[in-house]
């Protein structure tokens, strides 16, 4: 048997053939089916991830966070964006832990880590995060239910007089993985890279900090599925 390998584009019909036939020749099966692709987001296997541009001015006041994401592996990092570039200092994450999802929070005095129950593994999923400053609470919805919401508690140790508010880089958010410069990232991330497909994300953000185009791609590729 020889397979030929090609590369799939998007919008293109395909037909897969397959045929059957007995020792003898006595009958032949043959079969076809015909699908078209269609390109959503990109395909990571751990080891790649997307570096985006950003720009800081100020505190974050709301920030609401969309994407949909196909899980493969029960752990995994989907983002991760901090105030100093060695991942330092405030911080949000969301990741797959455990089978469940999880999306963390610091603004370097207070902190919070929303979690959902299991979810299934190679299913598109929807998830939305919303962050509100002025009342401290962040919302965490996966397919169209809420799930968790939670108010940001006081980091021990800390001044804690009042919510300092997210504070991130103007540099880079990382999609699918971190790269190995991050040597000081939050002891709740989960050190290791997404297996599947994650969706582009929707950033509607409040207090002049930007989210730019995508300026680096390791080891991803585009992710199609079937129509």
């Amino acid at each position: 048997t020889t397979v030929d390998t090609i590369t799939l584009q998007s919008d293109m019909i395909y037909t897969i053939q397959v045929s059957f036939s007995n020792l003898d020749g006595k009958f032949n099966i043959t079969s076809s089916i015909n699908f078209k692709l269609l390109a959503i987001g990109w395909k990571f296997d751990e080891s790649g991830y997307v570096e985006y541009q950003t720009q800081f001015y100020r505190s974050i006041q709301r920030m609401v966070l969309k994407t949909s994401f196909l899980p493969q592996d029960n752990a995994g990092l989907l983002l991760f964006a901090s105030q100093y570039s060695n991942g330092s200092g405030s911080y949000i994450l969301l990741q797959m832990r455990e089978q469940s999802l999880e999306f963390g929070l610091s603004t370097g005095n207070h902190e919070i880590l929303l979690r959902t129950s299991i979810i299934d593994l190679n299913v598109w999923h929807t998830v939305k995060v919303t962050y509100l400053s002025s009342v401290n609470y962040v919302f965490l919805e996966i397919d169209g239910n809420l799930v968790d919401l939670g108010l940001l508690e006081a980091i021990q140790g800390t001044q804690t007089h009042s919510n300092s508010g997210v504070k991130l880089s103007s540099g880079s958010l990382y999609i699918g993985n971190i790269p190995n410069s991050l040597t000081d990232y939050p002891q709740v991330a989960v050190v290791k890279g997404f297996n599947g497909c994650i969706d582009t994300f929707d950033f509607d953000i409040v207090g002049h900090y930007t989210v730019e185009g995508a300026t680096q791609f390791e080891n991803v590729e585009k992710c199609f599925i079937p129509l």
